[in-house]
């Protein structure tokens, strides 16, 4: 191990790198209500295999009498590889409908998801199908005060015959679970729902 540290120290420093910047976003703490788990938090760790493989490399190579040619064909190989995946990945990167779907194939009871479709959907007017996410929305996470208030505006928009005693509900639990945001909307939706109830 000592050897190996005076003779590649590029193990350790990518090592101490890579566990070094992912520390602390292995959601022992997790802030805010985001996922806990994403790839955007390897941008910068990756940063410590890089230097391992860069440096490594090198040294296998160092010797080596076709070096260029050594180096070249592993270096198309992953290039094309990586193009070939950047071009999977758009397809799920062409908008909000089609990123936060393919989310939820991966991830199930993924409130988060669940929540950013119905908003993308209720801005194309699709509010049935926008109101059967912000349902799954409250499945998963009962407490969630956008969705209550969004499936309070859509039911008074569709003007369904549903008891304003539902509607209300929605609209307080919006204000109990989340007063600093959702007092004004709450008040707001409310004076809607009481006009169209007259």
């Amino acid at each position: 191990m000592i050897h190996i540290r005076r003779t590649k120290p590029y193990f350790l420093i990518g090592g101490l790198w890579f566990f070094g910047t992912l520390l602390p976003t292995i959601g022992l703490v997790q802030a805010g209500r985001w996922p806990a788990v994403a790839d955007r938090f390897t941008y910068v760790p990756s940063i410590g295999f890089f230097i391992i493989i860069a440096w490594a490399g090198y040294d296998l190579l160092k010797n080596c009498k076709r070096r260029a040619f050594a180096i070249t064909i592993p270096a198309l190989v992953v290039l094309l590889a990586i193009s070939i995946s950047t071009f999977l990945q758009m397809r799920h990167w062409q908008n909000t409908i089609t990123l936060f779907g393919h989310a939820l194939k991966i991830i199930k009871n993924n409130y988060v998801a669940h929540g950013a479709l119905a908003y993308a959907l209720y801005e194309q007017g699709k509010t049935d199908e926008a109101m059967a996410h912000d349902y799954e929305v409250l499945r998963i996470k009962p407490d969630y005060a956008a969705a209550h208030i969004n499936l309070g505006n859509a039911l008074i928009k569709k003007a369904v015959s549903i008891r304003p005693s539902s509607i209300s509900y929605m609209l307080q639990t919006s204000t109990r679970v989340w007063p600093p945001r959702t007092m004004a909307w709450g008040n707001s939706t409310a004076s809607k729902a009481r006009l169209t109830w007259h």
